[in-house]
């Protein structure tokens, strides 16, 4: 737990490390990773340009 406000525990850690291992943050239902989403979503400038990279 951090002993004072704003300090996440994580003295010493350089900007890039806490950007990788700074963690999560968790909601009232104590989560313990994160929700890993399978699906997947694809822009087109137009229904024309969408329907033909579906065609093949």
């Amino acid at each position: 737990m951090a002993d004072a406000p704003g300090d996440d525990g994580k003295k010493g850690w350089k900007p890039a490390t806490k950007a990788v291992r700074g963690g999560l943050m968790r909601s009232e239902h104590g989560e313990i990773s994160e929700a890993i989403y399978l699906t997947s979503g694809f822009s087109y400038d137009s229904a024309e340009q969408a329907m033909r990279r579906m065609a093949g």
